[in-house]
């Protein structure tokens, strides 16, 4: 409709128009007007020549946007306070700081856990697996005063543990193994990301690095091929959003990708909700569209996809090849001459059948068929023995990017340089260069010390999945709209020695999960429940349900038959999600490996199990999972041919240790419980097995799974 005010002249002005419902067609809001001094104000605004400043206020001088509070928010007023000249270590503990909040609110801590609980917390914390019934015992006989230390320093050195993190850090990178959208393809070369991220925490590589890698890592030095192919492959983390491959409109996709990017970057590392500010100024926290356009330069100069394939209606990710060994070079130039050879075959059948008489026609096309399909077999074959990963690459020209005006693509503003938050300004902050994206400049100002967001936000990440929820509640927002923290300088604490300790998750983990506040019984006072129900003040430990891969894990452990192997491809479709074409119909395989390496697939289509306890939606940032208590979970424990399978399994298991009935209900209550039966349980158990009408193995599978479906299987104290 044209220009929304014309400087000087409100009657000119569409926008005053519209507001005083001077015209029908124009009448904004369209059943009844603002209030009229709000009216008054815009009109004498553009009365005045409507001004508007040029210059944005640096926000890091006052953490906010103009008008706003005059209080700098928190989570970047300033980085983690250090410990104050004069202050003790005691003080600065984390019972000091629990237990002071308590007695200032008049309570007292729970009492500590007994050893089977404070054993089957740990083990389910630190490796999402439940202990076994021989380290139970030793734990809960010996009178080694060292003996918890030694227990969490062996879950934490033990291959698992990388497993339980790395799983927990995949929800956070919303890590799927299908590209979600209308087409849904699948991602065959997630998987390496996902051993990628478990090997990391495995390897406890200092978090920094960790983030540098994933954002940056194509462009970073590396001392070997293998450092190289591992900065590559971290990379993908850049790539796993949802991407809809069919959008038509490549600029639009191009921007699409960068905004669902920018988000998952701002909340993942810093807590921020990045994508707001897209269209217009964040509405609430200090993220001016400005500066989102300034970080969107460096990621539109950065490719995700593959030109070369994505000339035609549908793009294509960007997969870049690995080193491969000599052997694997070996068979795959062996398959590429074989190939060649049925190609040439497939040629001159081609040319025969063109020529052939009526009589030999069927032949001769069946002939033609059979040898398209044999080189799709070949290509494929092909294509799985190459190492691939998805990684994004420089684009050969970067550029700033401008405005986009309501986030429209076709509608482009003033040019924005490539840089970074203002809200986080920093003293030494590196600069883009020419000619190059950022992306690097980029990682390394967010992993500045100086940076107040990610120490920050990675203690409290840590904290909420060893406690069950964080010190932020809000775990992905730190901004104005999320909670505040219930311990501020608590978090602070855990901020600093996460950067002291070089950045070590675990030793950040160790410290907490030894403290006397991480041990206390999930058992309350009346008095706590009642001045503290959410338990914000941490006055005891907080049980929870086991979530859907500990569920899934455990079942498998307690029958026997779970496969304990690490790492590799574990997807088994190809292509597009829901052909059914001849060569695409793979039927998915009834793995018996971890939760971890159950293949994700965008769209509804993870394992029923999954589904039903609130596995996460594969396509946001999930830092905390929600848990439901509704009765599809009842439902599918009672009657799932699943559970009924894994009850037969761990009934044979216990038959096969032993045929004594005492000790084989000792042995299933130390798998699924953590403890011995008490003497009640043993009775039940007895007068069922007892008085059922069935019998042998029967009783004893519809025993096993009365074990699995209870509270004391599926909740951890």
């Amino acid at each position: 409709s044209g220009p929304a005010l014309v400087p000087g002249d409100p009657g000119k002005s569409l926008m005053i128009r519209a507001l005083t419902h001077a015209e029908d067609s124009l009448a904004m809001p369209p059943k009844g007007k603002l209030p009229p001094d709000v009216i008054e104000l815009l009109t004498n605004w553009v009365a005045s020549g409507a001004p508007w400043p040029t210059e944005f206020t640096p926000v890091s001088q006052s953490g906010r946007l103009p008008g706003a509070s005059t209080d700098p928010h928190w989570a970047w007023a300033s980085p983690p306070r250090r410990v104050s000249p004069g202050s003790s270590h005691q003080e600065q503990t984390i019972d000091a700081r629990i237990r002071s909040r308590l007695k200032a609110e008049g309570l007292s801590p729970a009492p500590p856990a007994d050893r089977h609980t404070l054993i089957r917390r740990l083990s389910f914390d630190l490796t999402g697996l439940p202990p076994l019934p021989e380290d139970i015992e030793s734990f809960c006989r010996t009178a080694d005063p060292k003996a918890l230390e030694t227990l969490v320093d062996k879950l934490l050195a033990s291959p698992r543990f990388g497993e339980r993190w790395g799983r927990h850090w995949l929800d956070v990178a919303r890590y799927s193994d299908s590209i979600g959208g209308g087409m849904n393809h699948v991602i065959d070369d997630a998987w390496r990301y996902r051993d990628y991220v478990v090997s990391s925490f495995n390897a406890d590589k200092p978090y920094d690095r960790f983030v540098l890698e994933q954002i940056a890592g194509d462009l970073l030095p590396a001392e070997s091929e293998l450092q190289r192919v591992e900065n590559l492959v971290a990379t993908g983390f850049l790539m796993l959003g949802v991407i809809e491959l069919g959008e038509y409109d490549r600029e639009k996709l191009r921007m699409d990708i960068v905004d669902e990017q920018l988000d998952t970057l701002g909340k993942a590392f810093l807590g921020l909700t990045l994508g707001c500010a897209r269209c217009h100024d964040h509405k609430f926290d200090p993220v001016p569209t400005r500066d989102y356009y300034a970080m969107a330069g460096i990621l539109r100069s950065t490719n995700p996809l593959d030109e070369k394939k994505s000339a035609g209606l549908f793009a294509a990710l960007q997969r870049l090849p690995l080193p491969q060994d000599a052997a694997t070079s070996a068979v795959i130039a062996r398959a590429t001459t074989e190939l060649a050879t049925v190609k040439r075959s497939l040629t001159d059948a081609q040319a025969a059948a063109q020529k052939a008489p009526s009589e030999s026609k069927q032949a001769a096309t069946d002939r033609v068929e059979a040898l398209r399909a044999d080189v799709k077999h070949r290509e494929a074959a092909i294509r799985a023995m190459t190492p691939m990963a998805l990684a994004v690459g420089e684009e050969p020209r970067p550029a700033d990017s401008p405005v986009f005006i309501r986030g429209d693509v076709h509608n482009a503003g003033p040019m924005v340089p490539r840089g970074f938050l203002s809200l986080a300004r920093l003293e030494t902050a590196p600069s883009v260069p020419e000619g190059q994206s950022g992306r690097l400049e980029l990682a390394r100002w967010m992993t500045h010390p100086e940076n107040p967001l990610l120490s920050r936000v990675m203690a409290n990440r840590i904290w909420h999945w060893l406690m069950g929820s964080g010190l932020v509640r809000s775990v992905d927002n730190f901004g104005t709209r999320g909670e505040a923290p219930s311990h501020p300088e608590l978090l602070d604490d855990l901020a600093r020695r996460l950067m002291a300790s070089g950045w070590s998750v675990k030793a950040l983990v160790r410290e907490i999960v030894l403290s006397e506040t991480y041990q206390q019984s999930a058992k309350s006072s009346p008095e706590a429940l009642e001045a503290d129900p959410e338990n914000r003040l941490q006055s005891r430990h907080q049980r929870r349900r086991l979530d859907a891969e500990e569920i899934h894990d455990a079942l498998l452990l307690v029958s026997g038959i779970l496969d304990e192997t690490i790492g590799g491809p574990t997807n088994t479709r190809t292509g597009r999600l829901g052909s059914e074409g001849k060569d695409e119909r793979v039927a998915r395989d009834p793995s018996r490996r971890r939760g971890l390496y159950q293949p994700i697939y965008r769209g509804g289509l993870a394992p029923d199990l999954f589904r039903v306890f609130d596995f996460p939606d594969a396509g946001l940032v999930t830092g905390s999972r929600n848990v439901t208590t509704v009765a599809p979970q009842a439902l599918f424990l009672m009657n799932s041919p699943v559970m009924l399978r894994h009850a037969r399994d761990c009934a044979r298991r216990h038959a096969a240790e032993t045929a004594d009935e005492v000790e084989r209900v000792h042995r299933l209550c130390l798998r699924l419980f953590g403890r011995p039966p008490t003497d009640r349980e043993a009775a039940a158990a007895h007068t069922f097995l007892t008085g059922t009408s069935e019998t042998g193995e029967t009783a004893w599978a519809a025993l096993c799974q009365s074990f699995m479906i209870s509270n004391h299987f599926l909740f951890v104290d």
